[in-house]
């Protein structure tokens, strides 16, 4: 284990659902991890649910970026279930997405 490390950018890999559900795994035992980028990667329906979960039950990630995921209303709603449990994220990056009306006004009821 690192102790230390507090920021991960893993953004535009193709690691897919498996990738995301694995890293998700990891960060909800995350003792250190402050920042996580995932930018441009697609991790697909699937990893966003298992990104929701995770931050239902994480406490020490404060920045956690989605652009170019190619998010839509559907995965804000499944992140936003999360969030509602979450208080340590500050920054959700999630620009350049195909996230809508619907998912906007979702994100602001947070």
């Amino acid at each position: 284990h690192n102790w230390s490390l507090e920021s991960l950018w893993i953004g535009g890999n193709n690691f897919g659902f498996q990738g995301a559900k694995a890293l998700a795994q990891a960060l909800t035992i995350n003792k250190t991890l402050e920042s996580v980028d995932l930018g441009n990667s697609q991790i697909g329906h699937e990893g966003v649910s298992c990104l929701a979960q995770m931050l239902s039950q994480n406490s020490q990630l404060k920045s956690l970026y989605l652009h170019e995921c190619c998010l839509n209303d559907h995965d804000v709603e499944e992140l936003c279930y999360g969030l509602e449990q979450n208080n340590s994220l500050d920054v959700l990056g999630l620009n350049s997405n195909l996230i809508g009306n619907i998912g906007a006004k979702r994100i602001a009821k947070l």
